[in-house]
């Protein structure tokens, strides 16, 4: 009986991982170089191998404080992305 599980190909994880990488090591080099700690907060989870939709409401949050129009491109984003996922998963 296999009792492992990997998260990684699961309908609810919303990783952008490994195409995130480099967009979040350039946030996070261009966060370093600005001392800009928003910038920061929006590059952590694209280093995450695997995470829930919901979380990025709090990102969300983050980023329009100072960026807007980049937290509407995000969120189109996101939805691409989930589009594009549903569709993987459930539209064979």
């Amino acid at each position: 009986m296999d009792v492992t599980f990997s998260p990684i190909n699961k309908s609810f994880n919303f990783s952008v991982l490994p195409i995130g990488l480099p967009y979040g090591a350039y946030l996070l080099w261009r966060a370093w170089k600005d001392d800009d700690e928003y910038l920061a907060a929006v590059s952590t989870p694209l280093f995450v191998p695997y995470i829930a939709p919901y979380s990025f409401v709090g990102l969300l949050t983050v980023l329009t404080c100072k960026y807007p129009k980049a937290a509407l491109w995000f969120y189109l984003g996101i939805w691409a992305f989930a589009i594009i996922e549903f569709r993987r998963h459930y539209m064979l």
